[in-house]
């Protein structure tokens, strides 16, 4: 199952307002994902389509984005949770699948490559381990902090 680009662009600009000028699906485990640059402002972003069974009031989601809120502020590099025209993280929108209605997060796009995408070699290998082990400790001080 998938959703059109078209209904994607219609959910970002229904409830965030904003006008796209290019979408991309991005892969993903559980949600559906996507990568869309704002017209206006050229901002990369990062729309994820909740799964079905996605509760927006669990105590989870809350936690992940002040997780991300608390990351940034201490420098580490971070998606930033993007509120909708009503002041809200979480949005929801009707598209034309079975399911229907899904809920929505839309975040800051921050680049990267992913595992999959890497060419591994000794070194590359070794470079992946040191930026890991160098994130963990970022990430360790700025959530003792």
């Amino acid at each position: 199952m998938s959703l059109s680009d078209n209904a994607v662009v219609c959910a970002l600009k229904e409830q965030f307002g904003f006008e796209v000028e290019s979408i991309k699906s991005l892969d993903g485990y559980e949600d559906f994902n996507f990568y869309a640059k704002e017209v206006s402002s050229q901002r990369e972003l990062m729309l994820k389509v909740k799964r079905p069974l996605h509760d927006p009031e669990s105590p989870t989601s809350d936690v992940m984005r002040k997780a991300m809120i608390h990351l940034r502020c201490h420098g580490v590099l971070a998606p930033e949770p993007i509120q909708n025209r009503h002041g809200k993280y979480d949005s929801s929108f009707k598209f034309d699948d079975p399911v229907g209605k899904r809920f929505l997060e839309l975040y800051t796009f921050v680049p990267g490559k992913t595992v999959a995408d890497t060419f591994w070699t000794p070194k590359s290998m070794e470079r992946m381990a040191v930026n890991v082990g160098q994130l963990c400790a970022k990430v360790t001080m700025a959530l003792q902090a």
